[in-house]
């Protein structure tokens, strides 16, 4: 029998609570169907709790399904089912806005064709929010579909952490942290430093010299966005167009569940002094860069024959007519594909803990804005 999980102590119902999730995050993960498991008394001295507490845990996972037991003989783990739920949570920033719609009706369409149903939650970009939902589904479904909310540290969520830490199913999606904080968890990104790289590529051999970048505050720091940005410097230094940090432009931040259509808007103000020939506006995102083509146009200035202006996702009202933004399309299906054959792998093969780090193509789209 593998090391038992720890538990932390509190009052005895959350100790109860704590009892029956570690042992059953245990057996799905390192018992096999008929194995001998541990007695009470042996569970009540490795965890220094009561016999009562270990024998209400026991009865609940007896109850569903995962241990049986055989009266003069002890306690045994039963046949693994491959799944106890059939249901994955998915946790993303708002299902309203354009860019998460599109990933939700194709993770759902996966999930549904794998024979998982998807339980939908917003944050609205609230770590707070996004804490208490996972601790709240994590005991009524087998794995976790995250975009996550990032603290400008790059840190994950308590709750989210505490998933990774005890190899609970989980893949982040969309953009995830970096460096250590994401060594033992799968993600599933698009290819944001080739976008950037390949639209201000596309800028300059349209002619544009001066290109700025557009971003807000608030989210500057976060891994997805920082790789646009390095794309974009990275294609400037291949064609010995000198980075200058006045072009980096950071709005604020007040409008994220539109994508910051009204942050876009108002950035008009802030563009209009920056104009000269040659001039571009590479946006983070495009419902960002279609807010600030209305702000521009009811100040008289044109697209693109005052300045070229391109975003980035292509959501649906990019390809509109009068708007027709030049953009970088995520392969979406791509990337729903890839989360679910993940997540589904990982709640099927509860022994195979590889951590995969998938990253999906993206293309540029041009349209009449540039």
């Amino acid at each position: 029998m593998n090391k038992l999980p720890e538990i932390t102590k509190g009052s005895e119902n959350s100790l109860t609570t704590a009892v029956i999730e570690r042992l059953r995050d245990h057996i799905m993960r390192n018992c096999h169907g008929r194995q001998k498991f541990l007695s009470e008394r042996q569970l009540a001295e490795h965890y220094n709790i009561s016999r009562i507490t270990v024998g209400k845990a026991i009865r609940t996972l007896v109850q569903e399904g995962l241990l049986y037991q055989l009266r003069g003989s002890g306690t045994y783990v039963a046949e693994k089912k491959l799944s106890v739920h059939k249901k994955i949570g998915l946790i993303v920033y708002h299902c309203d806005n354009p860019f998460y719609s599109k990933i939700i009706k194709r993770i759902q369409q996966e999930l549904d064709l794998a024979g998982f149903h998807a339980i939908l939650v917003n944050t609205e970009g609230n770590p707070k929010t996004e804490n208490l939902c996972v601790r709240k589904l994590k005991e009524g479904v087998d794995g976790f579909v995250i975009a996550p909310v990032l603290e400008n540290d790059d840190a994950l969520c308590p709750e989210i952490q505490h998933l990774i830490n005890q190899n609970f199913p989980t893949v982040l999606m969309c953009h995830a942290p970096t460096g250590n904080k994401i060594s033992n968890v799968s993600s599933v990104v698009p290819n944001y430093f080739q976008g950037g790289y390949l639209m201000t590529q596309h800028l300059v051999g349209k002619g544009y010299r001066k290109i700025i970048f557009l971003s807000v505050k608030d989210i500057f720091q976060r891994q997805d966005i920082i790789d646009r940005y390095e794309g974009y410097k990275k294609a400037l230094h291949d064609n010995n167009i000198p980075f200058k940090d006045d072009l980096v432009i950071n709005i604020d931040g007040n409008d994220p569940l539109n994508g910051f259509f009204n942050d876009g808007y108002n950035a008009a103000k802030d563009i209009i002094p920056l104009l000269e020939p040659q001039t571009a506006v590479f946006s983070i995102g495009d419902s960002c860069a279609i807010g600030l083509m209305r702000g521009l146009k009811e100040k008289g200035i044109s697209t693109p024959e005052d300045l070229g202006i391109c975003g980035f996702d292509d959501i649906e009202l990019a390809a509109q007519w009068g708007i027709e933004l030049t953009t970088v399309r995520i392969d979406f299906e791509s990337l729903a594909k890839q989360a679910v054959r993940l997540i589904t792998s990982k709640i099927s093969e509860p022994e195979n803990r590889n951590v995969e780090h998938v990253i999906c193509p993206v293309e540029l789209v041009l349209r009449k804005s540039t």
